[in-house]
């Protein structure tokens, strides 16, 4: 099943350009003149979400590229998956559970270029309800097993009079047939959250499941009353996804240790969660997504487990990394063993960090990793390090000094020691040779 923020990204495209085809056995030229079109498609139920047996009518229309209907263009329409979503003419039938790709084609002519746009079409087994949760099916009760089942909406009528709300480890539908819930996050088609704005208002704590397996997209981003989560020992938890609990400003435990199968961690999932003072990660962990923990000004001290091989991957100057902004982060330790192979913008503007253990095992320091961490005095650069990001300020002579330097403006940075057998014999991108200490410091200035 796609995740919810994919399928949003696919609804706000629906109106844009259909990417340029060519159909089997026809070829043209590079410098085809005929006129770009594009296809829009109206019809499709809210973010492209239906249960099984639902059916509507889709109209799409042909465009060229000014946006003018050009009138009597047919699309042909089709389903990826028959079994998932049927076709008949203008008519979509979801059918079964599952994802299927509604593919609409336009042939061409001696004036217009083919084009062909996909919408994806997300099916699920129905919903079932209990006490003030709501939830979709995702697979059907089989040879005496449950089905599963993902909690889609969490009610004002779920929230227990001291402030609890304690998930549910099962469901059953109208017949008594059971179904796991193995995830938690909202449907895109049933609004813009998983908790009511009753419920948000009035929990304060959180109890899961251990047979939960994803905590997805946005699932409790905003419950500002929300103090503490607590995750069941032996949980399956392995993802918590982007925004998780994104601006619970009120947060202050989450006992992630639990999940000892938890792989990663997304984009935003703690962003602005002011109090949360500490957080624990278990070994198997593997990615710690941008802005994960950014703007966290409680965390004081944080341990990256050696398993970790990402920290904000795809961070760039537009999208900070994991603990950017952690205004009150005073120590950081990666371990020994680790397999971190990139950590750009990862603590960019951490002003308090003054205590750095880079583990063995680390093979580059990224653009910006440690940007004006202005506390930080020392560092030892582990022998495993092979690249680390020393790029060149354009217009400034120094080659070791830029904003995209792994340590740049670090302004009270005066001792660094490279390790014995080093392996980081030029900067990254620049090919500058890094010879010895004093050079290294030469990047500050």
């Amino acid at each position: 099943m796609r995740k919810p923020f994919a399928v949003l990204a696919a609804a706000m495209l629906a109106l844009m350009w259909a990417c340029l085809v060519v159909p089997a056995g026809i070829a043209h030229a590079d410098d085809d003149n005929r006129t770009q079109t594009l296809i829009a498609v109206a019809g499709f139920p809210r973010d492209n979400v239906a249960d099984t047996g639902d059916s509507f009518g889709v109209t799409p229309t042909v465009k060229d590229e000014l946006y003018n209907v050009l009138a009597g263009k047919q699309c042909s329409i089709s389903s990826s998956d028959a079994s998932v979503a049927r076709v008949e003419g203008s008519t979509v039938t979801a059918v079964g559970i599952g994802s299927a790709d509604i593919v609409f084609e336009y042939a061409g002519d001696e004036a217009y270029r083919p084009c062909t746009y996909t919408v994806p079409l997300d099916v699920y087994g129905g919903q079932l309800q209990s006490g003030g949760f709501t939830a979709h099916i995702l697979s059907a009760p089989s040879g005496g097993e449950p089905g599963t089942c993902k909690i889609n909406v969490i009610a004002a009528d779920a929230v227990a009079g001291n402030g609890s709300v304690v998930v549910p480890s099962s469901m059953a539908d109208s017949d008594s047939a059971n179904y796991t819930v193995t995830q938690v996050g909202y449907l895109i088609g049933t609004g813009s959250s998983l908790v009511s704005s009753g419920a948000a208002a009035t929990m304060t704590s959180l109890a899961i499941p251990a047979c939960v397996e994803r905590l997805d997209n946005r699932a409790f981003r905003g419950c500002t009353a929300l103090t503490s989560v607590a995750i069941a020992n032996n949980s399956r938890l392995q993802a918590i996804d982007n925004g998780a609990f994104q601006d619970c400003t009120a947060l202050e435990t989450i006992n992630v240790p639990a999940c000892t199968m938890l792989k990663s961690i997304g984009d935003y999932a703690f962003y602005r969660c002011g109090t949360l003072s500490s957080i624990a990660f278990p070994d198997g962990l593997e990615t710690i997504g941008s802005y994960a923990f950014s703007r966290c000004s409680s965390l004081t001290s944080i341990v990256i487990p050696a398993s970790v091989t990402e920290l904000s991957r795809k961070a760039s100057w537009s999208e900070m990394g994991a603990f950017y902004l952690c205004s009150s982060l005073e120590s950081v330790v990666i371990e020994s063993g680790s397999k971190l192979e990139a950590m750009p913008y990862a603590f960019y503007q951490c002003t308090r960090l003054a205590s750095l253990q880079l583990g063995e095992g680390i093979k580059n320091i990224s653009c910006s990793a440690f940007y004006n961490c202005s506390a930080l005095t020392e560092v030892t650069i582990p022998a495993s390090v092979e690249t680390m990001s020393l790029r060149n300020n354009p217009g400034n002579a120094n080659p070791y000094y830029g904003a995209d330097a792994a340590f740049g403006a670090c302004s009270t940075l005066q001792s660094v020691t490279i390790a014995a057998g080093s392996k980081l014999t030029k900067a990254q991108e620049l090919g500058i040779p890094v010879i010895d200490e004093a050079a290294f410091l030469e990047m500050i200035k």
